[in-house]
């Protein structure tokens, strides 16, 4: 079996953590300070009911090209989604994104071939 963490091969894990603690952090604080949840785990006692009317699945549907749906340009497409949505905050993440995005490509194409994981073996999934 291929290791699924191992201490000398942190494969973008330093990025990740520094994207968590500089960005998601200090945005959950400020939102949980203004009372704005993204998912609200605790019951609202004061809320009369929690029913929300279903919101549209195909409404944020958009058709672009298949140059146009490379990383970059889906991530460069959240910012102005976000911001049409009324999120400023999680339209600020979106250069950081970006910056994660390309330091974790660095990394992945810097590691030879010959380290990189294997694809497990699907004879693997069907134990039960």
């Amino acid at each position: 079996m291929n290791p699924t963490d191992t201490a000398d091969d942190p494969s973008g894990r330093r990025e990740a953590q520094s994207f968590f603690a500089e960005w998601l952090l200090p945005l959950k604080h400020a939102r949980l300070r203004r009372g704005q949840h993204y998912f609200q785990i605790v019951p609202a006692n004061t809320a009369p009911t929690y029913w929300q009317t279903p919101e549209s699945r195909s409404g944020g549907l958009q058709r672009c090209s298949l140059a146009e749906a490379d990383a970059s340009a889906l991530l460069a497409a959240l910012a102005p989604h976000w911001l049409a949505q009324g999120d400023a905050d999680l339209a600020m993440l979106s250069d950081a994104l970006e910056s994660l995005r390309q330091q974790l490509t660095r990394e992945a194409d810097s590691v030879p071939s010959s380290d990189k994981p294997r694809s497990p073996s699907y004879s693997a999934y069907p134990l039960f």
